[in-house]
């Protein structure tokens, strides 16, 4: 057992960002990584490091969030962004719509696939003097007099001070269950399988309490068998122009605003907790020009289903509802009056005949062919974790907060619900600060 300064639960984007951090500081880092290699949720990104320009953008666009942590995200960004190339990790202008906020893009690795910018951040820690255990998944913690004792499947470490980094729980079906509801089933995962809660839990056998949002989570849309296919295919896939569609249930009725946020993180949401999670997006030709056709028959094999277990299409909207009954059991005739009503919206331009109400324009559905994807909510974090101040610490049950226990990236839990607004960014800026004061607190 040797002792460190500072303990880093996770390797992912918040635990190398504390890692590094810490160690420029002059500070002795571990850092303990449940998976055989640095990157969590990140490797599997598109690998845009964003948020909104301003805090003030930031509270328009999240009210429902922290205030003090988006305090925190908007004040620490731009440092963080440079602060990251000024340790030779590249970056590259985000080519984004800069109204939705700013950022840069990881240069290294390819969109839904970053590992190798994770791992070259892992280097970069590694060279500042953090130490990397890899496939040692944190069982418990201990506090003693100078600090802790961490035990893992392989070894005990003593440490100081501790960083909680892990990544979130949205791996973990149990806690999903507990959080989200049983509904929570009807999800696929959409990021990594490693991040099981053990911070989360960690912090709460320690004495930290819940953040707001618990029963949120940022995710996307995707066709329905995904899960078939390897993470790094996630990001390829996702339907994110499912807020230009129309989204129907079993019942063939719409369910949800489909254009209330313009990254469609609602969508899933309200999808998830559809009868059996069953939910079926429909567009025409035009807007089926943006659908990963080519991932989707991938899907197919690597599931060993139809095609048209996941897609179809029809000359007509008529034809399209009965494929749809016919493949999927969706209720025609409610069906039909849908797309009845949809149409008329759009003629007129009036959205005041739809419901549930509509936040953009009424979808057109005008060009054959007219498609449908059978789809399924992809989850890729929770929005709620543990508590947290702005100076990471994590918030005791009692009041306060627990002595030299800090926390960063999706296990802070509550700056944004409802909207997402850049966990990449929050991971950066969040597991900087909290590697830096863990380091000056020993």
């Amino acid at each position: 057992m040797t002792g460190r300064d500072v303990l880093v639960i996770g390797a992912g984007m918040a635990g190398l960002s504390a890692a590094l951090a810490a160690a420029q500081a002059g500070a002795s880092v571990v850092v303990l990584e449940a998976d055989d290699e640095p990157g969590g949720s990140a490797r599997w990104s598109a690998g845009t490091i964003w948020s909104m320009n301003s805090y003030e953008e930031l509270r328009t666009a999240v009210p429902l969030g922290d205030a003090a942590l988006q305090r925190v995200v908007a004040d620490g960004l731009a440092d963080g962004l440079a602060w990251l190339q000024a340790a030779g990790l590249p970056l590259e202008i985000a080519d984004r719509d800069q109204s939705r906020g700013g950022g840069k893009v990881m240069a290294l690795g390819e969109r839904g696939d970053r590992r190798a910018f994770m791992q070259a951040f892992a280097d970069v820690a590694a060279h500042a003097g953090a130490e990397f255990c890899y496939r040692h998944r944190v069982t418990g913690v201990e506090r003693h007099a100078v600090g802790f004792i961490v035990t893992t499947n392989a070894v005990t470490f003593d440490a100081r001070t501790i960083v909680i980094a892990s990544g979130g729980f949205q791996a973990e079906r149990t806690l999903l269950r507990t959080y989200l509801g049983p509904e929570s089933d009807n999800a696929m995962l959409r990021t990594s399988d490693n991040a099981k809660g053990d911070g989360f839990l960690i912090g709460l056998n320690s004495g930290g309490t819940t953040s707001r949002g618990l029963g949120g989570f940022y995710g996307h849309t995707m066709p329905r068998f995904s899960e078939f296919l390897a993470p790094a295919e996630y990001k390829n896939l996702t339907l994110a122009m499912s807020t230009r569609a129309l989204l129907v249930n079993d019942d063939g009725m719409r369910f949800c605003d489909e254009a209330e946020t313009a990254g469609e993180e609602n969508n899933p949401v309200a999808g998830m907790y559809q009868p059996g999670g069953r939910y079926y997006l429909i567009c025409d030709t035009k807007l089926a020009a943006q659908l990963p056709l080519a991932g989707i028959r991938r899907l197919a094999g690597a599931a060993d289903v139809s095609e048209t277990q996941i897609i179809i299409h029809a000359p007509t909207l008529d034809e399209l509802a009965a494929a749809m009954q016919d493949s999927w059991s969706v209720d025609h005739q409610r069906l039909v009056q849908t797309l009845a009503v949809g149409a008329e919206a759009s003629n007129t331009g009036d959205a005041s005949l739809l419901v549930p109400h509509r936040s953009g324009p009424p979808v057109s559905l005008q060009r054959a062919p007219f498609y449908a994807i059978a789809c399924i909510a992809g989850l890729t974090y929770c929005y709620g974790g543990l508590a947290v101040d702005d100076a990471m610490r994590l918030r005791a049950a009692t009041g306060g907060t627990v002595d030299d226990i800090f926390v960063a990236g999706n296990d802070a839990g509550g700056v944004y619900m409802r909207t997402y607004a850049g966990g990449l960014a929050w991971a950066l800026v969040s597991g900087r600060k909290a590697g830096s004061l863990a380091a000056g607190s020993t």
